[in-house]
């Protein structure tokens, strides 16, 4: 979600300029040879003398005390201390928003809450993906079965994947939920070629994943997708990630379909 990336920068922003406060604040009291601050004026006497930091301007006592400068500033007489001193809280404040950033990324990126409406059907819960004035292309939620892609052939054509989806998992549905799937027009991309085939079940293609990026809301599992070549077939890892691997490996099938309103 776009908001936990504003949230965690802002958190990072508000940390590193309390630990900044703290920092200067300390340094500036300890220059002075101060173990208390003074309670009247000290915010007014924070905020002039930050300034006089942050624009590299000497304390004005700096003529006052030489030796005690000298060992400040070094043989030089520069701020050497003082710069290093801001540099280190500048460095720090930027490590902070960006480590804060990262995780608002990372925490968008592992939610597994949809921004697809989900929709009940034939017993099974469904991402709505589209929606056009008569019909619904749906995504089930979550695997609904763990199955090889195919045992000798890679090609969607023949795979058992398509076999047990416009098969066995078809006639899971009741005959008046039959009767609202739509038969699909499929292409689906093997090895540089376009294999077309008619289905009323299917597994996404991996142009169709990336489409309606499906990867971003995890689910528990790896799931095949239906395109691939004759050596790996494509699917989604249990991170959310695109990925290739053998077809004779068991993983998760998300079905998809089109239906009447």
């Amino acid at each position: 979600m776009a908001w936990a990336v504003g949230v965690f920068t802002i958190m990072g922003v508000i940390v590193a300029g309390v630990v900044a406060y703290f920092k200067i604040r300390h340094f500036l009291w300890e220059e002075k040879g101060n173990s208390k601050m003074p309670q009247e004026d000290q915010e007014e006497q924070i905020f002039n003398e930050g300034l006089k930091i942050l624009d590299n301007i000497q304390i004005d006592d700096e003529k006052e005390n030489p030796q005690e400068n000298e060992q400040m500033t070094g043989d030089s007489g520069s701020p050497t201390i003082k710069r290093k001193y801001v540099s280190w809280i500048v460095f720090g404040m930027s490590f902070l928003v960006v480590i804060a950033f990262i995780g608002g990324i990372i925490l968008e990126r592992n939610t597994e809450t949809s921004q697809y409406d989900v929709y009940q059907f034939g017993g099974y819960s469904w991402y709505v993906l589209q929606s056009t004035e008569d019909k619904i292309l749906l995504l089930s939620c979550g695997v609904v079965d763990y199955k090889e892609y195919g045992e000798t052939t890679n090609t969607w054509e023949y795979c058992n994947a398509r076999y047990y989806l416009n098969g066995a998992f078809f006639d899971t549905f009741s005959p008046a939920d039959k009767k609202r799937i739509i038969e699909s027009n499929l292409k689906t991309v093997f090895d540089g070629g376009v294999v077309q085939t008619t289905d009323y079940v299917f597994l996404l293609s991996t142009s169709e994943e990336i489409k309606y990026n499906i990867g971003r809301f995890k689910i528990s599992s790896d799931w095949w997708l239906r395109d691939g070549n004759n050596d790996k077939i494509s699917f989604v890892d249990i991170n959310g990630y695109l990925s290739w691997e053998y077809s004779n490996n068991l993983k998760g099938i998300r079905p998809a379909i089109w239906i009447n309103k």
